[in-house]
């Protein structure tokens, strides 16, 4: 409730500590949890992994079986230990908990598995990576929520109601990741984004608030996961912004469906600033609208940029003055698959230091 999560993609995405005793669980009670929503069962998917090399003496983690959602924990050389089983594209929450010697996995509150007893100094666990093994290249695809690790305190030693709010730093807490402190957010709290290479937040140049998304002209862009929202059907709708050029173009996407000119692939659509191209409708890979005004954009300045279809009409607004309009009614169903914000689709670049608010 009023929480947040960590997406990995599958394909080399995680989060890694640098060594820190604090996270040495030692040999008393500790309780290592968090919140886990799988979304593929290719490969070995870990959980969490403290270790800092190959060998597991002093160490453990726990991680789902390779093409399955079997649950695995070792802890120092126990070696794996079956500890039950997760659910497919639904919020999981696992505690590992020692208390005493005995450590017992809990799955959605409930015991699962066999208990494992242990006294083992878990003195090398110094070094979390969260969503990949290690050093091997398996990764975790989904999202991770409220990951907290405490040194000291076995928090749960039977069953238990999981918890309905985001965790807290109670005392002998070492680690807490609550995912709710990012900088590019859907405030409608509806779609997921994901940052790629460098793009980020800049407070150089703001419309509003302070801040606005840069971009570094070469590879960053961001991605929308699947989501029915973004279908925009064959109705009515606007998309708008504010855009800051720091240099010229011919063509600069804002916003464009992933699966733009794919071929089978209908109902796609691009929407651009510049000089040429400035919306693009594609059903598989012909081009069935496409407004291109007669002049550019400015650069250094904030320019209000506005897409919006009423009553089968198109028209591209710039400052609140029309730069042209076109006959389209496409069913924009396939953006639903996701899309991109700041990808130029041509060349893979963008405008140097694009900027949008």
């Amino acid at each position: 409730t009023n929480g947040g999560s960590g997406y990995f993609d599958g394909s080399g995405d995680y989060i890694q500590t640098q060594t820190s005793a604090i996270l040495g669980m030692g040999s008393g009670d500790f309780t290592v949890e968090g919140w886990y929503y799988v979304t593929n069962t290719t490969d070995y998917r870990y959980l969490f992994d403290l270790r800092i090399d190959g060998a597991n003496t002093n160490t453990f983690g726990a991680y789902l079986n390779t093409g399955t959602m079997n649950l695995l924990v070792f802890v120092g050389p126990s070696g794996d230990i079956a500890s039950g089983s997760l659910t497919l594209n639904s919020w999981n929450h696992v505690a590992v908990v020692r208390s005493g010697s005995t450590v017992t996995t809990y799955i959605n509150g409930v015991a699962s598995g066999t208990p494992i007893s242990s006294s083992q100094n878990l003195s090398d666990a110094t070094y979390l990576t969260l969503g990949r093994r290690y050093t091997v290249a398996q990764y975790y695809t989904g999202y991770i929520s409220c990951f907290r690790m405490v040194k000291g305190t076995a928090l749960y030693t039977s069953n238990f109601t999981p918890p309905t709010t985001p965790p807290t730093a109670i005392t002998n807490t070492s680690l807490l990741l609550n995912f709710t402190n990012a900088g590019i957010i859907d405030n409608t709290a509806k779609n997921d984004l994901v940052t790629v290479n460098s793009a980020q937040i800049s407070t150089a140049q703001s419309k509003f608030g302070g801040a606005s998304m840069l971009f570094d002209g070469t590879t960053d862009y961001l991605t929308l996961q699947a989501n029915p929202d973004l279908a925009l059907g064959s109705g009515d709708w606007t998309v708008e912004c504010w855009v800051y050029l720091n240099a010229t173009a011919n063509e600069v996407t804002v916003f464009g469906s992933k699966n733009y000119y794919v071929s089978g692939k209908n109902g796609n659509f691009v929407l651009r600033v510049g000089n040429n191209n400035v919306f693009w409708v594609f059903n598989g890979q012909t081009t069935v609208t496409n407004i291109s005004p007669s002049s550019g954009w400015s650069t250094g300045v904030w320019t209000h940029a506005a897409w919006v279809r009423s009553s089968g009409t198109v028209t591209v607004y710039r400052n609140g003055v029309s730069i042209g309009s076109t006959a389209n009614t496409t069913d924009l169903v396939d953006s639903a698959n996701g899309g991109y914000i700041a990808v130029n689709f041509s060349n893979g670049s963008l405008a140097s230091g694009t900027e949008l608010n």
